[in-house]
């Protein structure tokens, strides 16, 4: 058992970068949002600001990924958010008796709770990844249909079919809204943030600026899309660089879980020296928090 503890938690950069290489397929995701559970847990979610924008944001982003209606998201984001909460409770059943110092126990099981959440987010992002890198040829083919209709609406319902399908659902669901309703803010504003990418929000901001009475927009659309492709150009290369970094910090855990494993049985002295002593507990407690900053201090180098 403690084993497999030590495991799991070593575990985590390792899945991260797995799923990272996973073939990426879009697909309508089949969720009952009317389950007596989910509705009960959505009401005690809606009471606390941080954790509904955590919905909002969770499903926000699986709409981008999937066909399925925005309640089915919602109702997979609050299925995954209750995953945690119960992943954090089991643990901590298991940690406050296995440690002896409170602290230890727990910082573990605040992070079996976090880890779920981090691997869904984080697999959510390689997704989304994934459809911000169609954006530049999604954008040349809008700007190709502008440049004949000069007539955004036009330009959309032009361009989206043929569009790859990851981007065009994006592009088609803004031009049905735009279609279905006199505002057109929202739909632009929730196109930006279902990419919640800065390329999403300039060209979302050109678009309302022609709205608001700037009309012709050609040449701020063919700046943008140059713009975006030196960014993606400059973007592969530090990736570069950051993929040797990541690689080296998942063979540096992945080396000290298993010397601690092997340690522990090897030497029994080592089982009750760490579970069960207040200065084995602070080794443990350190070695966490190490992995936990260097798994943080990746994600944001990555999305700078």
């Amino acid at each position: 058992m403690k084993y497999l503890i030590i495991l799991s938690l070593a575990g985590v950069p390792v899945l991260y970068d797995r799923l990272r290489k996973r073939p990426r397929i879009r697909r309508k995701w089949s969720v009952r949002p009317d389950t007596g559970l989910i509705r009960r847990f959505g009401k005690l979610v809606c009471r606390y600001d941080a954790l509904n924008g955590l919905k909002t944001r969770l499903a926000g982003k699986l709409s981008v990924i999937n066909s399925g209606s925005y309640r089915e998201n919602e109702a997979v984001a609050l299925w995954v958010m209750l995953a945690a909460a119960a992943a954090g409770v089991m643990s901590a059943l298991v940690f406050f008796n296995l440690f002896a110092m409170w602290y230890t126990a727990l910082l573990l099981s605040v992070l079996a709770g976090y880890t779920v959440l981090y691997v869904f987010d984080a697999w959510l992002n390689i997704r989304l990844a994934a459809v911000r890198k169609k954006l530049p040829a999604a954008l040349q083919l809008f700007i190709d249909s502008y440049m004949s209709h000069k007539n955004i609406k036009a330009a959309i319902n032009e361009s989206y079919r043929r569009m790859d399908p990851a981007i065009g659902a994006v592009f088609e669901r803004m031009a049905r809204q735009l279609s279905g309703s006199h505002d057109y803010r929202r739909p632009i504003r929730e196109f930006a943030e279902s990419l919640d990418y800065v390329w999403a929000y300039a060209f979302s901001e050109l678009l309302l600026t022609s709205y608001e009475g700037a009309g012709d927009i050609s040449e701020e659309l063919l700046f943008l899309n140059e713009l975006m492709n030196d960014d993606l150009k400059n973007e592969e290369e530090t990736k570069t660089e950051l993929s040797t970094n990541r690689m080296l910090f998942i063979v540096i855990t992945a080396s000290t879980a298993l010397a601690f494993i092997l340690n522990i049985m090897f030497n029994p002295i080592a089982g009750d020296l760490y579970f069960y002593t207040p200065a084995g507990n602070v080794i443990v407690f350190v070695w966490v928090v190490v992995i936990v900053l260097g798994i943080s201090v990746m994600t944001v180098m990555e999305r700078i």
